[in-house]
């Protein structure tokens, strides 16, 4: 969050910047290999921060809609509502892992 707001990124797309990086890491550490390593890049340019966020685990993450009363799975609902885009691609140059990644928009 610190390369975010030194880039002078602040206010309610700084906190969605938060929500939606500790959900993809959060996702990361449940859904990965078990002491498998989690690496967070931020680049904010051109008026949008990326965040990216890759995994040593296979699959490729899907938004789920569980019901109300369910405690987990609304993750990617959120990267996807409150994100302008969002995304997956493999890892590495045989598919180690994956890279989960998503675009907010800076505030002009």
């Amino acid at each position: 969050m610190r390369t975010v707001a030194d880039a002078g990124v602040g206010g309610s797309v700084n906190q969605v910047v938060e929500l939606l990086t500790a959900e993809l890491v959060s996702n990361a550490v449940v859904h990965g290999p078990d002491g498998g390593a989690v690496r967070v890049g931020v680049r904010v340019s051109n008026g949008t921060v990326r965040v990216e966020v890759g995994d040593e685990g296979g699959g490729s993450p899907r938004v789920r809609h569980p019901e109300p009363t369910a405690t987990s799975g609304r993750g990617l609902a959120l990267v996807e509502a409150l994100s302008e885009t969002w995304g997956t691609q493999p890892r590495g140059p045989r598919g180690e892992g994956k890279v989960v990644w998503f675009e907010v928009r800076v505030d002009e």
